[in-house]
């Protein structure tokens, strides 16, 4: 069985000057005591990215299918099923205002608009160098959707705990030359370790 737990978007400050001494926030979240959970039909069993549709609804990605369900925010129950596009690896959703957009693990990006009514789907090539790109969401603040790279930016040892953050600005369809974040994965892991996060 599946579960899907709900949880407020994780909004990080980060600069490139930051280092192991300096002092994390305060974590909000309680990721093994959620305010509520319900079970998902066997058919999400591969959802791979969540956002808001409304004040009612959620929109997910399958990660295999090219496919955006909408679910009922409380219930969970599917109330929509849209194809958009082709098979393909698909790692993250999120909404613009009345746009979708949703990221393909090799960059891709996708626009899907008019969703419920005859739905309209641009493509557009990021030329991120990562292999793989598995998070994506809106920054209210530049205006731009910040895409996360899993993958390592370099096959050196003094790459393997750098992770890097691209912007794409969405009234010039560009991503930026160079990363806009650069993250170290071993200040999250010793943040986790130190606060008890599993």
């Amino acid at each position: 069985m599946k579960y899907l737990i709900l949880i407020a978007p994780l909004l990080l400050s980060m600069s490139s000057s930051m280092n192991q001494s300096d002092s994390p926030a305060q974590f909000p979240y309680r990721f093994a005591k959620p305010d509520f959970s319900f079970e998902l039909n066997e058919e999400l069993l591969e959802i791979s990215g969540l956002t808001d549709f409304n004040e009612n609804q959620i929109a997910c990605v399958q990660d295999e299918k090219g496919r955006i369900y909408i679910l009922d925010s409380e219930s969970g129950k599917i109330v929509g099923n849209y194809k958009f596009g082709e098979a393909g690896d698909y790692e993250g959703i999120t909404r613009v205002g009345e746009l979708l957009y949703v990221l393909r693990s090799d960059g891709v990006l996708f626009e899907i608009s008019n969703i419920t009514g005859n739905i309209e789907t641009k493509r557009y090539e990021t030329g991120i160098p990562a292999k793989n790109n598995e998070g994506i969401c809106y920054d209210p603040f530049s205006k731009c959707l910040l895409i996360g790279c899993k993958s390592k930016p370099g096959k050196g040892s003094e790459f393997s705990e750098i992770r890097h953050i691209y912007s794409f600005d969405i009234k010039s369809k560009r991503i930026s030359k160079d990363p806009i974040y650069e993250l170290n994965v071993s200040y999250f892991r010793e943040y986790a370790e130190i606060n008890g996060i599993d």
